[in-house]
């Protein structure tokens, strides 16, 4: 482990193990992680998948492209809206 990933103080220990994964401890500030690599898609993927969905394109389709799930998170859908000025036709039940 080369830095903390919160303060970037150089000395880091080990501190255990959580679910099989080695468990790091700054001597900084104290801080424990665990997952030393990103998760998920970039941030590039992200936002053209919801610049697709906000222009019409399906989830279906979308999800093809990248290779996922056709289903979306619903926080990049209502992302979307605000990207693009269009509407979200979600799956919320309507109000009575």
């Amino acid at each position: 482990m080369d830095a903390c990933p919160k303060c970037t103080h150089p000395h880091v220990v080990k501190a255990g193990k959580a679910r099989g994964n080695q468990r790091w401890r700054c001597r900084g500030c104290g801080y424990q992680w665990t997952r030393t690599t990103p998760r998920g898609r970039p941030g590039w993927q992200k936002s053209l998948a919801v610049f697709l969905y906000g222009h019409g394109v399906s989830m279906n389709a979308v999800g093809k492209m990248f290779g996922v799930r056709a289903a979306m998170d619903p926080a990049l859908c209502h992302r979307a809206r605000g990207q693009t000025g269009t509407r979200w036709e979600g799956h919320r039940p309507r109000r009575r």
